[in-house]
């Protein structure tokens, strides 16, 4: 059995959120992981008008970068909590540690085969999870009951940034004017780009700019979320 330990939970989300939110390098970060349009980026958006699954992958891996990036961030500052999905419970058959003899093991085994479905479920419980650097961490996963990676519930996009996003200011780690932003330009993504482009509207996919949502909302939402993230 494999143990992950996601003490450094925070870092490979933000790195992740980097190379997501990067892809097909229509945005860059500078050293100083700041983001911005590319120098030939109208080029590289040119390109998808023909290559309707690429703009279709490019705008789905953005949405899942930001909300990496959010999670980063709210990981980071200890206010994301986590829960237990209970959705594999029952559906792996709990197998006895002891058996009086091999024999009844052997037994046991025989008529205790897992079906197909089973033996995908069984996953699950192949990798374990810890966190031994990181004891804010450590306890979330320990208070939640959470022993396996797949266990781990996040709060959607929505709940992000109008229930978890607002306790970095109870924690004075972002101002009221920043969480206002965060939650306005946040809703607009989810709303125009996220979900639109996420499920339905082939034919209506803008793979531009919708009104400046690119350059005057989505890129200063990720330098800000940034520069939160790098807060002490």
């Amino acid at each position: 059995m494999d143990t992950l330990d996601f003490s450094k939970w925070d870092e490979h989300l933000f790195n992740y959120a980097k190379a997501l939110i990067t892809y097909k390098d229509i945005l860059q970060f500078d050293n100083n992981d700041i983001v911005s349009f590319s120098a030939d980026y109208r080029q590289k958006q040119t390109e998808f008008l023909s290559n309707v699954v690429e703009a279709h992958l490019y705008w789905i891996g953005f949405g899942v970068g930001i909300e990496n990036l959010i999670k980063a961030v709210l990981i980071k500052h200890q206010v994301l909590p986590l829960k237990r999905r209970a959705d594999f419970d029952n559906k792996i058959p709990v197998m006895p540690t002891q058996f009086a003899t091999y024999q009844d093991q052997q037994t046991y085994r025989q008529n205790n085969t897992l079906d197909k479905y089973q033996k995908v479920y069984k996953h699950v419980k192949d990798v374990t999870i810890k966190a031994d650097s990181n004891p804010w961490l450590a306890l979330q996963f320990q208070n939640a009951g959470i022993n396996h990676p797949l266990e781990i519930n996040t709060s959607t996009l929505h709940k992000l940034y109008t229930q978890e996003i607002p306790k970095l200011e109870s924690k004075g780690k972002i101002t009221t004017q920043e969480k206002d932003e965060l939650e306005k330009s946040l809703e607009v993504f989810k709303l125009i780009r996220r979900n639109v482009d996420s499920h339905i509207f082939l034919q209506s996919r803008i793979i531009g700019s919708i009104n400046g949502d690119m350059e005057y909302v989505y890129i200063p939402t990720i330098n800000l979320l940034t520069n939160i993230y790098k807060r002490t």
